[in-house]
């Protein structure tokens, strides 16, 4: 009986040691997996703002490429006219 209970008590602290290994490996991945998800999080932060960024440089491109098509579109338009007042000058 005495036998038995020293070997179930070796093989208990022989598990214990196992499981705080375990428990020690499983600590360190947490908190290596808690470091790599907080580098993310802050990368996607930078991404967002560079997005962000980008977005406002391509709608202020846009805006300004609509305004010359306008602008060019009125100077084609003004142009014209011209040619036609130059038109019937020339033929009255």
């Amino acid at each position: 009986m005495v036998v038995f209970r020293a070997e179930a008590l070796r093989e208990s602290e022989s598990g214990n040691k196992d499981m705080t290994r375990q428990l020690q490996e499983l600590t360190m991945i947490r908190t290596e997996l808690q470091n790599e998800r907080d580098a993310l999080h802050s990368e996607l932060g930078d991404a967002t703002d560079a997005n962000r960024d980008l977005q406002a440089r391509l709608d202020a491109a846009n805006a300004a490429l609509q305004q010359m098509k306008q602008d060019l579109e009125n100077q084609l338009r003004a142009a014209e006219e011209d040619l036609e007042n130059t038109r019937y000058t020339c033929i009255a």
